[in-house]
């Protein structure tokens, strides 16, 4: 930023040196949302086939503290975040005029990321977008932890909280 205020080209370069910069600026910003709700939503589908599946949850090497619901709550906040993002694109604080100029620059991300995932979808040929939670396969590429080391694992952890300072417990 400083370089370009310090810039002795000023006018249209300085102009359009800054509106690039604030174009990435909007993709960096934008682009994590989509990617955090694949992940929540990958977790549940996860937990949702331990279930159906009836394999036990002790076996897991780690278990979120929040759980199902927690990552739930955490797409549907992403939902809602990319939906006001947009809302404020196409209706501006302020003279509140939609402009194609506004829209492209603080939206690129996402056709961006949809452009990449069709293209995925193409090249691969492969147009599954929903596999039945009894046949995600839960078996390949598992590290298979002992129940029991996990368990006391946790308890020399809670014995630790329960000794530990009061910072430490909350």
């Amino acid at each position: 930023m400083s370089y370009l205020y310090k810039s002795d080209a000023r006018g249209d370069l300085n102009r359009s040196s800054l509106a690039l910069l604030v174009e990435v600026i909007y993709v960096s910003i934008i682009t994590p949302y989509p990617s955090r709700f694949v992940i929540c939503v990958s977790h549940v589908r996860f937990r949702r086939a331990v279930h159906v599946q009836s394999k036990p949850t002790g076996e897991l090497g780690f278990k979120s503290q929040v759980g199902v619901w927690g990552s739930s709550y955490a797409a549907i906040m992403t939902i809602c975040i990319l939906i006001a993002q947009f809302w404020v694109v196409i209706a501006p604080i302020g003279d509140g005029k939609l402009e194609t100029k506004n829209l492209f620059e603080n939206y690129l991300a996402m056709p961006i990321l949809l452009a990449l995932y069709f293209g995925y979808k193409i090249y691969t040929k492969n147009w599954t977008i929903f596999i039945k939670a009894k046949d995600i396969d839960l078996i390949s590429h598992r590290n298979i932890f002992d129940e029991e080391i996990i368990k006391q694992e946790e308890d020399e952890y809670r014995g630790k909280l329960r000794n530990g300072p009061i910072w430490r417990r909350v």
